[in-house]
């Protein structure tokens, strides 16, 4: 059975609210002072802190008492259009339309329209040992291109390993030109060697139906 428990802006402050609290996680909102809202998803190991209606990208990863975000001069998430006007975040969804650094000729925003992206829903979804914060984003254009976003987080109870998706369906009725990265900023500690066989992390696309796709990778929190 999977229990779903909608997200509104209204129920983030500054003042932190538990919105679920169980033997396995604990989920928490909150607002920084720069207005932007924090959804911290908490389990035995450690906590991630994502940002429900900006593109729900991940700000913050730590587990085992290791912070794997890569150090970076933002001290806090803040309202921007484009990534790199709040670039200290640990992960985000690069995409979907255009992707990567744009030449002189290019006209997209650098990593494309999803980073921050104004989330239409947010929700969480708790089933057996599982917790999944997801939500939907709809891009549409007059006499352009119309899809759906899905990003989606599932974390697992006393786990490290934490998974990372996206599903995109196109509503148009002309091909759209997908273009999707999961750009993740690692923090390399020094003097540490990762071997090439380190499970770490995997990721995979599908394509799940007539103009859908689904991407889903994961990742070990140590």
């Amino acid at each position: 059975m999977t229990t779903r428990i909608t997200l509104w802006r209204e129920l983030f402050s500054e003042q932190p609210r538990i919105l679920l609290e169980n033997d396995d996680f604990t989920v928490t909102a909150f607002r920084y002072a720069s207005g932007v809202e924090g959804l911290k998803i908490q389990n035995s190991r450690g906590h991630l802190v994502i940002l429900p209606w900006m593109g729900q990208m991940i700000w913050d990863a730590q587990f085992d008492g290791h912070d794997l975000t890569m150090r970076n001069m933002f001290r806090q998430p803040k309202p921007a259009a484009e990534v790199v006007a709040t670039y200290g975040c640990f992960a985000f969804h690069s995409g979907l339309l255009a992707n990567g650094c744009p030449s002189p000729e290019d006209t997209h925003p650098l990593h494309g329209e999803m980073p921050c992206a104004a989330m239409d829903d947010a929700w969480l979804e708790l089933e057996g040992d599982s917790l999944r914060v997801t939500g939907r984003y709809e891009y549409v254009m007059g006499f352009g291109h119309h899809y759906q976003a899905q990003p989606a987080v599932v974390m697992r109870k006393a786990s490290a390993l934490f998974d990372i998706q996206m599903t995109v369906t196109n509503l148009a009725s002309v091909a759209m030109p997908l273009q999707y990265m999961c750009h993740m900023k690692l923090c390399l500690c020094a003097e540490r060697h990762v071997p090439p066989e380190y499970p770490g992390y995997r990721a995979e696309a599908t394509r799940v139906g007539a103009g859908a796709c689904q991407t889903h990778g994961a990742v070990a929190g140590v």
